[in-house]
């Protein structure tokens, strides 16, 4: 009789979400995978049928080593900070090093290699996610520092794959700077950053691992295929478009946050402190990002100032100053398409944050003033001298600017447009959008929000290690 077979030390069982599952009993389960590799600052494991080999899983190390943890430190960390937890004051020499302290046993990050169970048929696939129940002692948790990476199809584009790494991992960060400085009182799941700025962080963590503009974003924006852009969608009020069979309309958000954050990085000339004072605000909302622009934008810390600047950017483009992106070759053809109606309406409902734009062909005279609370508008002509109008009632220029410049809830508001240059396409009357005809990355937030996902992690943390005084 053969003795019992021992267990190999270097397989472990991870919990991982089979986001087919989401929203139903069961959609938690175990990953077996083993350990390829070990890094100077992470442990990279494979699920067993990844068929990954030690070569790869090395090579993922070594990127991770020598390139994306210098990006993450630079841009997004928080260095040599003091905590104070229950009396005890602790110096950490960053973000990742707090990061660790919050469970046990760690010093180096974990990235999990496997076969996302995302459905994937050939279009939208799940490229990686990080989930901060893992940062929380419980049930269906693996209370580690962990980052979860895609083989099918997501290694089969390496750069992609690198880029949702570095995507995936300031989300981890922006976490736990939530939990050491955005504290929800005596809750241990902290006030998380508005979803359009942490995401906006993260792809610009992608642009500033590949060292280019991240072209497939600027693309959707210019192309604008489902017409929602013009339509005035854009990141402030996050997927607020009912999706019908496939989330295509959440990248209008996607590729809107990336644009407004390279707008902002490049008026800075491309400073990193920018955006590290930004992951690194006590704020969660749009706070974070007005408190730090008013010395780069002209009102920048007036949130309808700044985003009035941005979208009228968006139409002018000059290489010069705000009103464009300052020459960069990549964004040389960004522009905007005129709001398009099928009907005589001349109004047009708006989300926080959204803005469309209609062709002004003399002059455009407001009607009665019965526009929303939180409507504005601008009178926008490009060219040289451009003409940036806010005075009202008449309006002048090429294209009318309209705007709701509201910062809290989700309400929509009523805004006019000129009605110009109607008859080629009208706004649905339920946001919906068509399928993407080749494989695209979802965020798996997204993915989990649209299946009903819980809202906040079910764990229980063993323990809340909230800082009581911060220097």
């Amino acid at each position: 009789m053969q003795p019992p077979k021992e267990d190999d030390p270097n397989e472990k069982k991870f919990w991982a979400i089979d986001f087919t599952k989401v929203g139903q009993p069961g959609y938690l389960y175990q990953a077996k995978a083993r350990q390829l590799y070990e890094g100077d600052k992470c442990v990279i494991y494979a699920e067993t049928t990844a068929g990954i080999s030690i070569r790869t899983a090395e090579q993922f190390a070594r990127e991770y080593s020598e390139k994306i943890y210098g990006v993450m430190l630079e841009y997004f960390c928080d260095k040599n900070f003091e905590v104070n937890y229950n009396g005890t004051k602790t110096t950490y020499a960053d973000t990742l090093e707090y990061a660790f302290s919050l469970v046990d046993n760690q010093d180096k990050l974990i990235i999990l290699l496997l076969d996302i169970r995302d459905g994937y048929s050939g279009n939208g696939y799940v490229a990686g996610y990080f989930d901060p129940r893992n940062l929380y002692y419980g049930t269906n948790s693996n209370y580690k520092n962990m980052i979860y990476v895609d083989t099918n199809p997501g290694m089969n584009n390496q750069e992609e794959m690198f880029s949702t790494f570095a995507h995936e991992l300031q989300h981890l960060i922006n976490y736990v700077t939530s939990i050491r400085i955005r504290p929800n009182g005596q809750s241990p799941y902290p006030h998380q950053m508005d979803t359009w700025i942490d995401e906006g962080l993260s792809l610009m963590a992608e642009y500033l691992y590949q060292e280019k503009p991240l072209e497939s974003r600027i693309r959707w924006f210019i192309n604008d295929p489902m017409k929602t852009i013009a339509w005035g969608n854009n990141f402030y009020v996050w997927d607020n478009y009912d999706s019908g069979s496939f989330p295509n309309a959440v990248l209008d958000d996607y590729a809107t946050a990336y644009l407004f954050f390279q707008w902002l990085y490049l008026q800075t000339e491309e400073d990193p402190a920018l955006l590290k004072k930004i992951a690194a605000s006590g704020k969660y909302d749009y706070r974070a990002v007005t408190e730090n622009t008013g010395s780069i934008i002209p009102g920048g810390d007036n949130w309808e100032t700044l985003l009035r600047t941005w979208l009228a950017a968006n139409y002018i483009n000059d290489p010069e100053n705000e009103y464009g992106y300052k020459g960069n070759e990549a964004f040389k053809n960004i522009t905007v398409k005129p709001y398009l109606v099928t009907d005589n309406n001349s109004k047009i409902k708006l989300f926080p944050g959204e803005g469309v734009y209609s062709t002004i062909k003399s002059s455009f005279v407001l009607p009665a003033n019965d526009s929303g609370e939180n409507i504005r508008y601008a009178g926008l002509q490009k060219g040289a001298p451009f003409i940036i109008n806010t005075s009202g009632p008449s309006y002048t220029g090429d294209s009318l600017l309209t705007f709701n410049k509201n910062t809290e809830g989700t309400a929509l508001e009523s805004g006019y447009f000129t009605g110009e240059d109607v008859p080629v396409t009208g706004r649905p009357a339920v946001r919906a959008v068509g399928n993407f005809p080749y494989p695209i990355r979802i965020d798996a937030r997204d993915l989990m929000r649209r299946n009903g996902a819980p809202a906040q992690t079910e764990s229980v943390p063993k323990k809340a290690r909230l800082p009581a005084d911060e220097h």
